[in-house]
């Protein structure tokens, strides 16, 4: 007796569209979550400069109001020390300088900077790690990559303070401005 081998056509085995709709669904369900942890991590940088830039605005006040309060036995209290920003210029502030007084009351030393310009870029601040400050430094040093600027106007009786910080986020010019009145307390 003779047996017959049939062979059955089965298919074994995924066809090429197959595959390539199979790859497709595994990009997409892979692609979002990329998606949204790439755009999680860019805001939180984003948060994170603002909150440095806000803080280096807030440090700049409080060393204007430690002035202040350092002057107060004067009758000048801190108008004659902020002439180099008053009427339109910005100067920089370097809050990591200590204010010093002489024995008529008059402060001879503060962490005022000449006036910013653009050309010479005095007014960017660098990051010392050892010590968590940001003050500014000579020219060639590392910078943190913000700009402090200090403007004020001046009356008898007010200084009229405006503090802008500005860094550079991705090619996105970014900045933090800080408003606030001083008040002669005496």
């Amino acid at each position: 007796m003779q047996k017959i081998f049939r062979i059955k056509n089965l298919q074994a085995g995924f066809t090429l569209i197959e595959t390539l709709a199979a790859v497709s669904i595994l990009m997409i369900a892979v692609a979002g979550p990329l998606t949204l942890a790439n755009n999680s991590l860019r805001s939180s940088m984003t948060a994170k400069s603002e909150l440095v830039a806000s803080y280096l605005a807030q440090d700049a006040v409080e060393y204007l109001k430690v002035m202040r309060d350092a002057s107060i036995s004067k009758d000048g209290w801190i108008d004659r020390n902020l002439s180099s920003c008053d009427t339109g210029s910005e100067c920089g502030i370097d809050t990591t300088v200590v204010i010093s007084i002489d024995g008529s009351g008059n402060i001879t030393s503060s962490g005022l900077q000449p006036a910013c310009s653009s050309t010479n870029n005095n007014c960017e601040l660098s990051f010392h790690g050892d010590t968590g400050f940001y003050n500014y430094v000579p020219a060639g040093a590392e910078l943190s990559g913000f700009t402090r600027k200090l403007a004020a106007a001046v009356t008898a009786s007010e200084v009229k303070v405006e503090v802008m910080v500005e860094w550079k986020q991705g090619r996105l010019n970014r900045s933090v401005i800080l408003r606030s009145s001083l008040f002669n307390l005496k």
